[in-house]
């Protein structure tokens, strides 16, 4: 039980380490998904507004970019777009987009 009896808590002197933290890190880190939230919301505006087969193709085509930077980036880089391992995350995201992308052409606009 050699590994379980280390005490945890205060450093020498009873001071806590100092904990370096950099904001700009933190926030750019979160950049990838800043933009794919971005190309996503604009392609639920098209939706909205009635332009439905351009707003799919946005979505769809946001996912897969998503997909891209979580396939191509650091895990230090990609912040929350990294939910499960990465080639899960990667494989999610492009077949979500890939099927939006597919649809949104496939389907036709006459009744």
């Amino acid at each position: 039980m050699g590994g379980l009896d280390r005490q945890v808590g205060p450093g020498p002197a009873g001071r806590r380490p100092k904990l370096r933290t950099r904001p700009s890190g933190k926030l750019l880190g979160q950049l990838p998904l800043l933009g794919v939230v971005v190309i996503v919301l604009v392609g639920v505006g098209l939706v909205m507004g009635h332009r439905w087969r351009a707003g799919l193709v946005l979505v769809g085509g946001g996912l897969i970019v998503g997909a891209a930077c979580r396939a191509l980036l650091r895990e230090s880089r990609v912040g929350l777009l990294a939910v499960r391992g990465r080639m899960f995350d990667v494989i999610a995201l492009a077949v979500a987009g890939g099927t939006l992308i597919v649809l949104a052409q496939s389907l036709s606009t006459t009744a």
